[in-house]
């Protein structure tokens, strides 16, 4: 059997029985002294157990090295079949997003995350069958309801501000791309304020700067006439008082019953022409309708009177005054309407198909123009960034994607360097691959065996702990298996006991220093944060997966190359 090459696996088991230690191991343990091993005197009993043979060696690593290729085979099937189980359940079913929603990151154990929960869930509970009663009582009118929005965030790249007319052209520009498509009018939120046909509606106004700016029209010298007033403190004043009166009608017997009939009459005028400046703003023009500063100031200077300031606060950050007419911040929000044309209910398998037609059409149509406006060359004058509720799975997973791109590369410098380590691209394959499916193994554990179904996206993470982890582990193996060759002839009469030896000593370093690791993880259980305890028990079952495949599967492999 020592002249001809083994034929199959199994027959290793017989070679190593009959291998020895070539020369230069002899040389270097003849000036050795007794060798530090719990095989060091072969005419010491040992005694027989479940774990070991009656040679000491274990009866788990004996099995490995008679059948190192099926024994590879079936480890690496086991930990694909349960990376695959894992994988089913977190994909599966309705939700597609293996994610949780991590929008409300609070104290789970405070009384008012406490409260809020509970009102969310009742919500969430009772809602379907309200609306299924409602309907039936009373129909929802199509696209009457908001259903989802889609969020413009803007960040001036100059002192200027966001109100120049180069930034709000490119503002204009990225709006309108969605606004002007013909379909835009079969998602939106219809206004049936005077009508109940839907043919007769229009699309709701969106909340945007750009409606002032584009305004179908600007009278700038009633403009000025209005400023002129509302910078006279006595007028000011007193039109703060009966406003509220004159536009709502709310405690006219107390606020106009020490007011003259003048006084009455002047602030009514100048009330009216507010109304006549603002009813304009509409967003209709394709141009900067005017003076951007001219139109900032005055934006500014009615911010400070409760009844108008509603109309135009959401669309200025909070250092924006009438000293200081310069906004670096804005925002806008579109409103999608339900339910849609077919459906009568907005929730439930309904919403949710309504939800993916959305989605549909917006990634179809508009996403590569949305993302081109979000590119860091769009604009010279300023960042545009966007949110919509509807497409918040698709963009994690790009997100996820990207970073994963990155990955690869830390992902390949780690492998090269187990190459360069150990040299055998064998074993730094298996290494890798061993190193990866510790990832949804842990998945396995927490969703299918604990059953936690709270994923966060700070989780994914883990992959760069476990590269440099599991490349560790991997090393400190090897380094045992290097150092078995000078330990003498009584670990190395056979590749069995040799390979005992290698696994109790490198096993229990590993052991020591995984469990810490774990402890340590864990430790983040003591957070008040979801995400956090949820980041910390993946991490520890990351760690414990990457320790047993490296005890098995790279047990395994090396078995097979030697």
């Amino acid at each position: 059997s020592r002249s001809r090459p083994s034929v199959t696996c199994c027959l290793a088991g017989k070679m190593d029985k009959e291998k020895e230690v070539d020369g230069a191991d002899q040389t270097n343990q003849d000036h050795m002294k007794e060798p530090e091993s719990s095989f060091s005197s072969s005419e010491q009993p040992v005694e027989k157990n479940f774990f070991t043979d009656d040679e000491g060696r274990l009866v788990f690593v004996n099995r490995i090295v008679r059948c190192p290729c099926i024994s590879l085979f079936l480890a690496i099937i086991l930990a694909l079949g349960v990376s695959i189980i894992a994988l089913a359940v977190a994909f599966g079913g309705s939700n597609k997003n293996p994610f949780t929603d991590d929008q409300a990151q609070f104290a789970l154990n405070d009384i008012r995350s406490i409260k809020y929960d509970t009102l969310r869930l009742a919500s969430e509970a009772v809602s379907a069958d309200r609306n299924k009663v409602v309907v039936a009582k009373t129909p929802l009118k199509t696209q009457s309801t908001s259903v989802g929005i889609f969020y413009w965030i803007y960040e001036a790249k100059t002192s200027q501000g966001i109100f120049t007319k180069d930034a709000l052209m490119d503002i204009y520009n990225a709006e309108t791309e969605i606004m002007n498509d013909n379909l835009y009018k079969n998602y939106c939120l219809r206004e049936y304020d005077n009508t109940t046909v839907y043919e007769e509606t229009e699309c709701a106004r969106p909340l945007s700067a750009t409606v002032i700016f584009f305004a179908e029209k600007w009278d700038s010298v009633l403009v000025k006439n209005v400023t002129a007033r509302l910078k006279d403190s006595r007028l000011a004043e007193l039109y703060k008082r009966i406003a509220p009166c004159l536009e709502f009608g709310i405690n006219c017997a107390i606020v106009l019953k020490d007011v003259s009939s003048t006084d009455e009459a002047e602030v009514r005028k100048l009330s009216n022409d507010l109304t006549s400046i603002m009813r304009w703003w509409n967003g209709k023009n394709k141009q900067v309708v005017g003076d951007p500063k001219e139109i900032a100031e005055f934006c500014a200077l009615i911010r400070q009177f409760p009844t108008r300031s509603p109309f135009v606060d959401f669309y200025f950050d909070a250092n924006f005054t009438l000293a200081n007419p310069t906004s670096m911040y804005s925002r806008s929000l579109y409103r999608f309407g339900g339910p849609l044309k077919g459906y009568k209910l907005v929730d439930g398998k309904e919403g949710d198909e309504q939800d993916s037609e959305l989605k549909k059409w917006i990634i179809d149509n508009h996403l590569k123009s949305i993302d081109k406006a979000t590119s860091s060359g769009y604009s010279k004058f300023v960042n545009v960034f966007y949110f919509m509720s509807a497409l918040i799975f698709d963009v994690l997973i790009r997100i996820i994607l990207y970073d994963a791109m990155n990955a690869i590369i830390s992902i390949l410098l780690v492998f090269f360097y187990i190459w360069y380590m150990v040299g055998s691209g064998f074993l730094a394959v298996i290494g890798m691959v061993e190193i990866l499916l510790s990832l949804p193994t842990a998945w396995f554990f927490v969703r299918c065996i604990f059953q936690i179904k709270y994923f966060g996206g700070l989780n994914m993470l883990c992959i760069f702990i476990v590269c440099a982890i599991g490349a560790d582990d991997i090393f400190v193996f090897m380094d045992a298996y290097n150092q078995s060759k000078v330990k003498g002839r009584h670990v190395n009469k056979d590749m069995a006991t040799r390979m005992s030896w290698v696994y109790r000593k490198s096993g229990l370093a590993m052991l020591i220093t995984s469990a810490t690791t774990c402890a340590a993880f864990l430790c983040c259980l003591s957070s008040p944060i979801a995400g956090t305890q949820s980041f910390g028990i993946f991490a520890a079952f990351v760690i414990l997966a990457d320790y047993l495949y490296v005890m098995s599967i790279f047990l395994h492999s090396c078995r097979r190359l030697s």
